[in-house]
């Protein structure tokens, strides 16, 4: 199982994306299942 990211973890603010994890059964079709993700990083504001 894989499991890919698009966002940059070493980069400061406000990131939306998703974690896309490798999923197959059996059978020759494989699937993706996207799970939403947002990710913040020492951004300016209240905390």
């Amino acid at each position: 199982m894989a499991i890919l990211n698009g966002i940059d973890l070493n980069r400061n603010g406000k990131q939306f994306g998703h974690l896309e994890i490798s999923h197959s059964t059996h059978r020759p079709a494989y699937g993706k299942i996207m799970l939403p993700v947002i990710y913040l990083r020492n951004g300016d504001g209240p905390r």
